[in-house]
């Protein structure tokens, strides 16, 4: 059972709990442990992240930037480890999983090599793009075009030549009439499409 910040209530072994996190777990021994909670804990001299210590890290300075990042005054952390290749002073969590600093651009913790960080964006749904390329969770879609390249939700994204699902390309889709349905499923003037399967027809 979990609470949101803020709510209260009445344990069914007695007394109350109050939420103070975002994701406050109600657990009791009979039930079994609690679930790990993300995010990073700090006291005045040591950081840990999920029940490990962050070595490396300075707590008077540490900072938790969400999505398994954190970083200090002289280095960025994901999941607890230091990534060394990145920047603290510029460093910048977006989403799905994406970060940059000044010179690269990260996806969780690990550098996306020959990806420019000024012209970088998601898109998401794990996509992303800047001037040469498009990403699908850290990996290069060479056959994408990002000029013309959009994320449409569900997972599905086009270009002007192609459709993607979850970064694989649909063959028979055509970008033109191409339209998200919801709940998974999508279609274009021939076929329809159910978490990037084709659905047949009788």
């Amino acid at each position: 059972m979990f609470l949101r910040a803020g709510e209260t209530t009445v344990l069914p072994w007695g007394g109350s709990l109050l939420a103070t996190t975002s994701r406050a777990a109600l657990q009791h021994p009979a039930y079994g442990p609690p679930r790990p909670l993300p995010g990073y804990v700090k006291d005045a001299w040591t950081v840990w992240f999920r029940g490990r210590e962050v070595r490396g890290a300075s707590a008077s300075t540490f900072v938790d930037l969400g999505a398994g990042y954190g970083k200090d005054a002289w280095s960025v952390f994901f999941e607890g480890e230091e990534v060394k290749e990145a920047s603290a002073q510029s460093f910048v969590v977006l989403t799905d999983g994406y970060a940059r600093d000044d010179w690269r651009v990260f996806w969780k913790g690990r550098v996306v090599a020959d990806v420019s960080p000024a012209s970088f964006a998601t898109l998401g749904d794990g996509y992303a793009r800047d001037n040469w390329k498009v990403l699908w969770n850290g990996r290069a879609l060479e056959k994408a075009s990002p000029a013309s390249f959009e994320a449409l939700g569900d997972g599905y994204a086009r270009d002007n030549w192609k459709v993607f699902w979850c970064g694989n390309e649909l063959p028979d889709a055509v970008p033109s009439s191409f339209e998200v349905l919801g709940r998974g499923y999508a279609r274009d003037a021939w076929n329809t499409w159910y978490f990037g399967r084709p659905v047949e027809r009788f």
